[in-house]
């Protein structure tokens, strides 16, 4: 199994009068963040060991289209090779129309895998869900350290890096 899901990394304001910081850093400083920048995080986490167990894509954009996540399942299937009756992937996934396209559900059944889709509004199952935590997390502990969208995908790569067994797939 490869649960799959994207989320958009943002950061809202630098105004941290009401925010979180670190021990001994100054909660009401100011930085560099512009309000509607963000970057998408795509991510495919597989219940077994191995080097392709968690395949992630990092970039500048504001959302994933057919395309781009087309583009993302066809990395994972080259990552991971084509399923044989004995041996195949299910991708779980949520109900977002890009997830659901024709081209995209194709190009799993032919590469010998299979899809599911997860219950709506149920998120709690997916394994991705608790990356996701642990990603938002390691964030916080460095929101002191971000000033720009660079930092912030910069930062997003590191985080999901020091998570042990991370495979990444793209380039900055």
């Amino acid at each position: 199994m490869i649960d799959i899901d994207e989320a958009g990394i943002s950061t809202t304001t630098a105004d941290r009068n009401h925010g979180k910081a670190v021990s001994g850093e100054r909660v009401n400083e100011e930085g560099n963040y512009g309000h509607g920048e963000k970057i998408t995080l795509l991510m495919g986490v597989r219940g077994e060991a191995g080097p392709n167990d968690r395949i992630f894509e990092v970039e500048k954009r504001p959302g994933t289209d057919v395309v781009i996540f087309y583009n993302f399942i066809e990395s994972i299937i080259d990552a991971i090779g084509h399923g044989t009756p004995n041996n195949w992937v299910c991708f779980t996934m949520d109900n977002l129309a890009a997830h659901k396209h024709p081209f995209v559900l194709q190009l799993i059944l032919t590469s010998g895998h299979r899809y599911a889709f997860s219950a709506p509004y149920y998120p709690v199952d997916g394994p991705i869900e608790y990356v996701f935590d642990t990603i938002e997390n390691g964030l916080s502990a460095c929101m002191h350290e971000i000033f720009d969208l660079d930092g912030l995908q910069e930062a997003t790569i590191e985080t999901i890096n020091s998570i042990e067994t991370f495979f990444h797939t793209s380039t900055m």
